[in-house]
C-alpha cells in the first residue's frame, strides 16, 4: 500500500510552512467536519485523513520522522543523483518506505529425544495488535474529534482586550471549532499494543533442521486492514552429550585402546532408544566409521536412519618417564618391535 502525502491531502505542496498548514487545516476541517456534513461518508473518511495529516505535520518531532521517512525522499535523490549530485549517506539510507512486518519468527531448540519422538512445545510471543481504545488511529477518541470546549465549535471567542463583543480566532482550536486530537492514552499515540501470548506447536516426528512450521495468522497485526500476519518456527537442534546429527542419521565419535584394538572389543554405544552393543574385531582398521542400521531419526516419509559409530586408535599425546621406559620393554619382546636387518634397516625384500 503506498504512503499517502500527508501534504497533498491538505492540498499544500512538498514541505510547506507551518503557517500554510495550519491555514489549510483550519479551512478544510470546517468544510468536512462530520456535523456539516451528515451520512456523508466520503467526507467524514476525508476528515479523517486531514485530522490525520494535521496531528503529524503540526508537531515538530512528528513532522520530522515523516519528512526523513517518506518515499517522497527517493523521488529527491533520483532528481539529485541524475542531475550530477552525490546525495549525502544519511539521505540514501532512508530513501525507502519503512514497513514494519507482520510476520513474526522465532527458532525453536529442540533435543533429540524430542525430535525422535515428536512434541507439542508452548511458546511465548510478543504480537502487535490493533488498539481497541482508538481503532488504531493513535487519537484520543478515535479520528472523529468533537466541538472545541473553548469555543463551543464557533471557532471564535471574545476579545478581552477590546471592548465591543469583538471576537477573534480560538487559539486552542487554531480557528477550526474542532477538539485538537490528543494521543490515545493507551496505545500513546501509536495505534497498537503489545498482546503477549503462548501457542502451541506441534512438532512433527524426525522434523528437519531448518524446517519451518507456519502457524496462519500469529504474526502482527497490520494497521491499515486489521490482517494480521504468520507465524513462523524455524526448528533447531539442541547439543546432545553423545550424539551428533546429520540429516536423519546420527553419528558416535569415539577412542578404542591399544589394547583393545589388538585383541578385539564390544563398545557401549549410546541411542535415542537405550544402549547398543558393537564389536570391533580384533587389528580392524585403527580409523573406521561402522553402521548400526535403522538407530538414527524417523525420516520424513518412511522408515528411520541409522547411526554410525566413528572410531580411532587412542595414542597418547605424551608420555611420562615411567610409560615410555615401560613402552620400551613391551616393544623389545617378539610381536611389538620391528625387525632390523644387520645395517639397521627395515628389510621388505622377499626371500629368494
Amino acid at each position: 500500500m503506498q504512503e499517502k502525502n500527508l501534504f497533498e491531502v491538505l492540498g499544500l505542496a512538498w514541505g510547506a510552512s507551518d503557517a500554510q498548514i495550519r491555514e489549510a487545516y483550519r479551512r478544510l476541517a470546517k468544510q468536512l467536519h462530520p456535523d456539516l456534513n451528515p451520512n456523508d461518508h466520503q467526507a467524514e473518511e476525508q476528515f479523517k485523513d486531514v485530522a490525520e495529516a494535521y496531528w503529524v505535520l503540526s508537531d515538530p518531532e512528528r513532522r520530522k520522522d515523516y519528512l526523513f521517512d517518506h518515499p517522497h525522499r527517493a523521488a529527491e535523490k533520483h532528481t539529485s543523483t541524475t542531475s550530477g549530485t552525490t546525495p549525502s549517506t544519511s539521505a540514501s539510507s532512508h530513501n525507502a518506505k519503512r514497513t514494519e512486518p507482520s510476520d513474526i519468527h522465532i527458532r525453536l531448540f529442540l533435543m533429540l529425544e524430542e525430535i525422535d519422538a515428536g512434541a507439542v512445545k508452548k511458546i511465548k510471543i510478543k504480537r502487535r495488535v490493533n488498539c481497541s481504545s482508538c481503532g488504531a488511529t493513535g487519537f484520543a477518541g478515535g479520528l472523529a474529534g468533537g466541538r472545541c470546549s473553548a469555543c463551543q465549535g464557533s471557532g471564535l471567542v471574545p476579545d478581552l482586550t477590546r471592548k465591543g463583543g469583538s471576537r477573534i480566532s480560538c487559539r486552542t482550536c487554531s480557528g477550526t471549532g474542532i477538539q485538537p486530537q490528543s494521543a490515545c492514552s493507551v496505545c500513546f499515540g501509536k495505534g497498537q499494543v503489545q498482546d503477549d501470548q503462548i501457542i502451541a506447536v506441534g512438532i512433527p516426528a524426525g522434523a528437519r533442521e531448518d524446517n519451518e512450521l507456519l502457524i496462519k495468522g500469529g504474526g502482527h497485526q497490520n494497521k491499515a486492514d486489521g490482517a494480521s500476519g504468520d507465524l513462523i518456527v524455524t526448528v533447531k537442534t539442541k547439543d546432545h552429550p553423545y550424539l551428533q546429527r546429520r540429516g536423519s542419521d546420527l553419528i558416535y565419535h569415539c577412542s578404542i585402546t591399544l589394547s583393545q584394538w589388538i585383541s578385539g572389543c564390544e563398545l557401549k554405544i549410546p541411542s535415542l532408544s537405550g544402549q547398543v552393543a558393537l564389536k570391533i574385531p580384533a587389528q580392524s582398521k585403527p580409523v573406521g566409521n561402522l553402521r548400526i542400521r535403522q538407530r538414527g531419526l524417523p525420516k520424513e516419509h518412511d522408515g528411520r536412519g541409522d547411526l554410525f559409530v566413528s572410531y580411532e586408535l587412542s595414542a597418547p599425546a605424551s608420555l611420562t618417564r615411567k610409560q615410555a621406559a615401560l613402552l620400551q620393554r613391551l616393544e623389545e619382546t617378539p610381536g611389538f618391535g620391528v625387525d632390523l636387518d644387520s645395517d639397521g634397516y627395515q628389510s621388505h625384500r622377499s626371500n629368494t
